[in-house]
């Protein structure tokens, strides 16, 4: 199983996982366990921890987030102030960014 990661400071927790799409500096860099996700802009995911099956893509989209499954968050600070949500899908621009 493989990873892909590009970008500075991207994916450098990764202890174990695969699957894994990571572009964009800072781009899910406290991950140190997962499988299955997309990630991708600036600081995107970047407080992740231990998850599967996110798909991030937006500067800072999802930045804050740090436990969750099965999230879609597209567009620039998309769910950015988000803590632990799953399930959620979100499309936008600073979307939920106050919640």
């Amino acid at each position: 199983m493989f990873n892909i990661f590009i970008g500075n400071n991207t994916g450098v927790t990764l202890f174990e996982g695969f699957s894994n799409i990571m572009i964009g500096g800072s781009a899910a860099a406290s991950l140190l366990e997962g499988n299955n996700n997309i990630i991708i802009g600036e600081n995107a995911g970047a407080s992740l921890f231990l998850e599967n099956n996110n798909m991030m893509i937006g500067v800072n989209a999802g930045t804050s987030l740090t436990s969750g499954t099965h999230n879609v968050l597209i567009g620039g600070s998309a769910g950015a102030s988000l803590t632990n949500v799953s399930n959620d899908s979100i499309v936008s621009i600073n979307s939920f960014d106050f919640f």
